[in-house]
């Protein structure tokens, strides 16, 4: 990308953002101060949760567990089925 190039794209999608955006955010990972709300140690668990999914707990049991605060009995049991299906596929 020559120069030219550069500032066409720049024209187009002009910079919203601080030119310390990077420092920032890279020193803001690293604070001395502990986070006022729980980490969650999984993308899609939610904070709180995951004690309740332990690593010895089956596939069925934890996904039991992790759609308990999303979906009904009824709901979960379908969504359960439904992965019995695909799972010998995998």
């Amino acid at each position: 990308m020559d120069e030219g190039e550069f500032l066409r794209l720049l024209e187009r999608y002009p910079v919203v953002r601080k030119k310390t955006h990077c420092r920032v955010q890279w020193n803001d990972m690293y604070d001395d101060e502990p986070a006022t709300q729980p980490a969650s140690s999984g993308i899609f668990i939610p904070a709180g949760q995951e004690s309740d999914i332990k690593p010895t707990d089956s596939v069925e049991e934890a996904l039991e567990k992790f759609l308990a605060p999303y979906f009904s009995s009824n709901e979960t049991a379908k969504i359960q089925q439904q992965l019995e299906k695909v799972m010998p596929l995998l």
